[in-house]
């Protein structure tokens, strides 16, 4: 199993939302992992060249890393934390949605999602989890949704102090228990 998250930012962006907030919850993650004995090996990995200009290329950090994999034999399945301490909000708006999808998903941001959906819907395969799907691995990206929910993403704004730290936190509770039982201990 592997929990991945991208180190970098786009250039002009502070990157506390995408993508120190991933990292964080890595980081805090494996720290957790410290003291566990799964019974399933568990790759921490922070790839390298996600944002531009090496986005979609050979050149982006998870594909070198999913293609390596690939040759190797590896069957991880994949975590990717692209961004997950944005603001939760009980009004209703706070929430936006590539078209269609706002007709079966609340218009709140209470939520973090899973998401594991075709790449036609904008925004899904712009991270590091499209890498291993192209590699045939089993991959689900762990995220807020990005500039659907975040007003300053890929902004100049997006500093620390815009970030929901106490939603930070759950997120990071959740995703250390869903990885605990995945990696079977």
């Amino acid at each position: 199993m592997l929990l991945g998250a991208h180190d970098d930012s786009v250039i002009g962006s502070p990157g506390a939302d995408d993508n120190a907030s991933g990292v964080a919850a890595l980081l805090e993650v494996a720290r957790r992992f410290t003291t566990l004995e799964p019974e399933r090996t568990v790759r921490f990995v922070a790839f390298v060249n996600e944002e531009p200009p090496f986005f979609m290329t050979d050149a982006m950090g998870s594909r070198v890393y999913a293609s390596m994999a690939r040759r190797r034999g590896r069957s991880d399945r994949v975590d990717d934390l692209p961004g997950v301490a944005r603001l939760l909000s009980k009004r209703s708006g706070s929430q936006r949605y590539p078209p269609l999808l706002g007709l079966c998903y609340p218009t709140r941001s209470g939520f973090v999602a899973c998401l594991s959906a075709p790449a036609l819907v904008s925004g899904v395969g712009w991270s590091d989890h499209a890498s291993f799907r192209r590699q045939g691995y089993r991959a689900v990206m762990v995220t807020d949704i990005a500039f659907y929910r975040y007003p300053w993403y890929h902004t100049s704004a997006g500093l620390p102090d815009r970030l929901d730290y106490g939603a930070m936190a759950h997120v990071i509770e959740g995703l250390a228990e869903s990885t605990d039982d995945l990696a079977g201990r």
